[in-house]
């Protein structure tokens, strides 16, 4: 499922922030967690030397851990993979591994549902489809299709900062936003000053995460089994989770990407 832009109203005010939300309660899907870990892939982009990498990672993350005011859950890198592709949990039982990946072999890429080679990266999420609280994350960057950089005055190649700052925002909770100025808007942008400019965030990026984290922890539904922590989960056969607003398949500038070259 491709994330859709929309415009909506809330208390009379347009806002054009949006939410990933269950399909089964409509609620909106976030963190319930107040701390959580991220590791990231070693198979990182011959383009970016692995030693800036983390590093690149840690500013993109500080861009929305710094708000001020705002209840993010805390993030910490706590060290790296090996991984080359994305590892979702498969049972309620299994502990988050959320990872950041660089898939560097396009078939496995493409055997992803719903991903092309016009994608830059998709952030999977898994959350409880009653509750919507998120249960694990994963950021999977193509880099079999795209060449990166980490230069402030490239001409070429996909800004990977802005990458890492857009794909964070889903793995907060957040759709693609309608406001063509937000780090959230789904295209890239044809010009390097906005590639740039996505490394930031902007007002909308920035109402719409607060007010998310401001949203109240809904209560435990009736049916939830004591120790399951994801009550409500369906799908997948016995204690399987629901890939809710993407198999969340969080896309990264897909519309514009399919007709422009890097």
């Amino acid at each position: 499922m491709l994330a859709a832009l929309a415009v909506v109203a809330a208390g009379g005010v347009a806002r054009a922030y949006e939410w990933f939300a269950t399909k089964e309660t409509q609620r909106p899907e976030r963190w319930f967690r107040e701390a959580l870990t991220v590791r990231v892939s070693t198979v990182a982009p011959a383009e970016v030397p692995w030693e800036t990498m983390e590093a690149l990672y840690e500013e993109a993350l500080g861009s929305w851990l710094d708000l001020p005011g705002c209840r993010l859950p805390q993030v910490d890198v706590v060290g790296t993979v090996d991984a080359a592709d994305v590892t979702l949990p498969k049972t309620v039982d299994d502990e988050p591994d959320n990872l950041v990946v660089f898939i560097e072999d396009g078939d496995t890429w493409l055997a992803h549902e719903g991903a092309t080679n016009s994608m830059i990266a998709l952030t999977f999420v898994v959350a409880n489809s009653v509750t919507g609280e998120i249960i694990d994350a994963d950021i999977a960057v193509n880099d079999a299709a795209f060449a990166f950089t980490t230069s402030d005055d490239a001409t070429s190649g996909v800004d990977l900062l802005s990458t890492f700052t857009h794909e964070l925002g889903h793995f907060f909770g957040l759709d693609h936003s309608a406001d063509p100025s937000a780090t959230m808007v789904y295209d890239y942008g044809s010009s390097p000053s906005r590639r740039l400019q996505a490394r930031t965030l902007e007002d909308d990026d920035i109402d719409g995460v607060c007010a998310l984290y401001e949203v109240p922890l809904p209560e435990p539904p009736p049916s939830a089994s004591p120790g399951e922590g994801c009550g409500g989960c369906a799908g997948g056969g016995s204690g399987g989770l629901v890939f809710d607003a993407l198999m969340t398949l969080c896309v990264i500038f897909a519309c514009r990407r399919r007709a422009r070259s890097v």
